[in-house]
């Protein structure tokens, strides 16, 4: 019996506690006579100052010779070759069919270099009018 009183009556004590704790916690803050600073945002866009660079030195491409070596004119190309390389040389032979596809690759190289261009001269005009506007 005295053990069920102690228990109710700790259970109200502690009910009574931590309610003063808490409404104590609201006297202090409504205690500071000075309001909180009012937040403001500002949303400022700022532009990347991107430098454009230089352009790549341009291609310096050396020249390729090219033989076209038939039945016909194979008998003289031997003799000149010896002449200019000595006894030991050797032909590279493409067919017809690949050279159309080394052709086909070399325009879409050239096709692919041009839109690289492009990209590069929208993303200059780009940055340049950016510029010149944060100047003006």
């Amino acid at each position: 019996m005295p053990h069920q009183r102690f228990s109710r009556n700790w259970k109200k004590s502690l009910l009574i506690l931590s309610s003063v704790f808490v409404g104590s916690c609201s006297f202090l803050s409504s205690a500071d006579p000075t309001p909180e600073p009012k937040v403001v945002v500002e949303t400022k866009f700022v532009e990347k100052n991107v430098p454009i660079q230089p352009r790549p030195k341009p291609l310096k491409l050396n020249g390729v010779n090219w033989y076209v070596v038939t039945p016909d004119n194979l008998g003289s190309l031997i003799p000149r070759f010896e002449k200019q390389l000595g006894e030991k040389w050797v032909f590279y032979v493409v067919e017809v069919p690949d050279y159309e596809n080394l052709a086909l690759n070399m325009a879409d190289i050239k096709r692919y270099l041009v839109q690289q261009q492009k990209i590069i001269e929208y993303y200059e005009e780009a940055l340049q009018k950016n510029d010149n506007q944060q100047s003006e």
